[in-house]
């Protein structure tokens, strides 16, 4: 998989091919959500591409609670700020739908630094046992 989404919360996941281009289109970000609040802050910030000013606006976006999924081949690129826990579930269905089971799944909280790394079989065997805590012993 070599796409890109954007996720919300509530998993909805909205198909793009650069993410802060798509955040900058305002039908697009008035139809996942973002607040009018970081949409009138982005718009005005030019998309250097890979520089600076890119990562500006993909943290804004992030800040608010969007999760930017990336694929690149056999791994994964998960990004949020959100809690770890609310960025597996939100990522779920949509990772249901484009991972093999060895895909490679890179979860990276921006806020706390951490990383959590494993295979789409991983993490659903971890999601099932969160889904029936009493099955497997406990929660995570």
């Amino acid at each position: 998989m070599k796409e890109g989404y954007w996720v919300t919360l509530s998993g909805r996941a909205e198909f793009v091919q650069e993410h802060c281009n798509a955040m900058q289109n305002p039908d697009f970000a008035r139809k996942i959500g973002l607040p009018d609040s970081v949409f009138e802050i982005i718009k005005e910030i030019p998309n250097d591409y890979q520089g600076p000013k890119r990562q500006q606006i993909l943290r804004l976006v992030i800040d608010a609670g969007f999760i930017r999924l990336r694929g690149h081949g056999q791994w994964i690129a998960i990004e949020f700020t959100v809690s770890t826990e609310a960025a597996l579930r939100a990522c779920r269905k949509l990772l249901d739908q484009v991972c093999g089971p060895f895909t490679v799944l890179r979860f990276n909280n921006l806020q706390t630094s951490e990383t959590a790394e494993m295979t789409y079989q991983e993490f659903e065997q971890r999601m099932k046992k969160q889904d029936h805590p009493q099955e497997s012993g406990g929660s995570l």
